[in-house]
């Protein structure tokens, strides 16, 4: 079962390519290459060339590589306590299907355990970009192609060998005729079966509709490197050191080296592999390389904050209430809803308000002082006031005796209730500033 895009350039005569690959094509040979390398503390697992089962005649005719040796490597760096994380360096067209779904679920499942990113440059076509979508995150050199997702299959016509061929009378469908309607709808109907597992699986491996699958990955044609970003089919545009910062804990900025708010990882001048779409900052990474942060992200850290937020600005609120007078409501309300000002900035705009009462007060008072008539003694001589009399009577004798008493106290009730509360000790008269 075959699925080789035509845009790699890869002929593989159909005469070669039978209904079910041959047994030279699936068994294993002694010429399988180690195909993981480190860089520094991550491994890197090389996938290239056309993808088989094992290691087999076609591994030896194109140099492709086999799901057995991608499996070993893999368990082998997942199980190094030395590797901190897997890059999948992927340079593929696809191959035959067995064994994909297993290695592809491998990886999906490996998520967590450690980082693992797939670079994928040339190709990451069909089954490559099914092992691909299963990892953590996909970066695509700028040149790349991605995706052809489904699956093709070259079946021989009949044709005269010189032989006879009988098929059991129960078991119609084992020699199917690709050329009848019956032979085409059956075969149709295997290919569509298992582009579905394979539409399925990328959904669930990218976190997307298998509707979003249908209509923005390409339709089985591949997708040059940034329209694959945008669509979703990868996560980054860049090379092989982006995929490897991805793993290893970013590194202070040194000279020559510049952050962008478009990237969250270093990108160097010149370097057009800009990443773009999804963030490299997931929650895991923080958890990994931020615990402080991510411990102060919690749920009960939050509704610590939360609650302790709450208490503060409660208190807030009260203390303003206690400052506040009639009058200046509309201040009290500003200063609730600043969400800043305290019981002492609101008391200071109080005092400032009553000043500024107060000075327009005296203002009015004494532009009616000076518009009133000046009231004198008609004898012009000062009245005799009896100390024995009542208060009332000594204050109004004294009122209309005094014309600074009345420049003082234009109203004779406002003058005799100061003298009232005068007489009974309330209120105090002292002497004028010497100036």
């Amino acid at each position: 079962m075959w699925d080789i895009p035509s845009s790699t350039g890869l002929a593989i005569l159909p005469d070669i390519l039978p209904m079910e690959a041959p047994t030279a094509f699936q068994k294993d040979t002694p010429l399988a290459a180690d195909i993981m390398t480190r860089q520094s503390s991550v491994a890197v697992i090389d996938i290239s060339g056309v993808i088989t089962p094992y290691s087999n005649i076609l591994s030896m005719l194109f140099g492709g590589t086999s799901i057995s040796a991608i499996e070993q490597q893999f368990e082998h760096a997942l199980g190094d306590p030395e590797i901190n994380g897997i890059v999948l360096r992927i340079d593929s067209p696809g191959g035959i299907i067995t064994g994909v779904e297993e290695l592809a679920s491998t990886i999906f499942a490996a998520r967590g355990s450690k980082p693992i990113v797939a670079y994928a440059y040339g190709n990451a076509a069909s089954a490559a970009y099914w092992i691909a979508a299963a990892a953590d995150k996909i970066v695509a050199g700028p040149t790349t192609m991605l995706g052809s997702i489904g699956v093709a299959m070259a079946v021989p016509k009949n044709r005269e060998s010189g032989w006879v061929e009988f098929v059991s009378s129960n078991a119609p469908g084992k020699r199917l005729d690709p050329e009848s309607n019956e032979g085409r709808t059956s075969i149709q109907a295997r290919l569509d079966a298992m582009e579905a597992e394979f539409i399925g699986a990328v959904a669930r491996f990218r976190d997307v509709s298998t509707d979003d699958v249908l209509s923005k990955f390409g339709a089985g044609d591949v997708l040059p490197a940034r329209e694959a970003v945008r669509s979703g089919m990868a996560d980054f545009v860049g090379g092989l050191k982006d995929a490897l910062a991805l793993i290893s804990p970013p590194q202070p900025p040194t000279k020559g080296v510049v952050m962008t708010k478009k990237t969250e990882t270093p990108e160097n001048p010149g370097n057009t592999g800009d990443m773009v779409a999804h963030s490299a900052i997931t929650p895991d990474y923080i958890a990994k390389n931020l615990p402080e942060i991510a411990s102060s992200m919690t749920k009960d850290s939050f509704n610590e904050g939360y609650k302790a937020g709450s208490e503060t600005e409660r208190a807030r609120i009260l203390g303003l209430e206690e400052v506040a007078m009639s009058g200046h409501e509309a201040l009290l309300e500003q200063a609730r809803s600043d969400g800043k000002s305290k019981a002492a900035d609101l008391a200071l705009k109080i005092v400032a308000a009553e000043k500024q009462r107060g000075g327009n007060v005296l203002k009015t008072m004494e532009a009616e002082t000076l518009a009133e008539p000046v009231v004198t003694p008609s004898t012009g001589q000062t009245p005799h006031i009896d100390v024995n009399a009542p208060i009332e009577e000594r204050a109004e004798s004294e009122w209309q005796a005094s014309a600074d008493i009345r420049t003082e106290f234009a109203d004779k009730d406002a003058y005799i209730a100061f003298r009232k509360a005068e007489d009974s000790g309330r209120v105090k008269r002292y002497a004028p500033r010497s100036k």
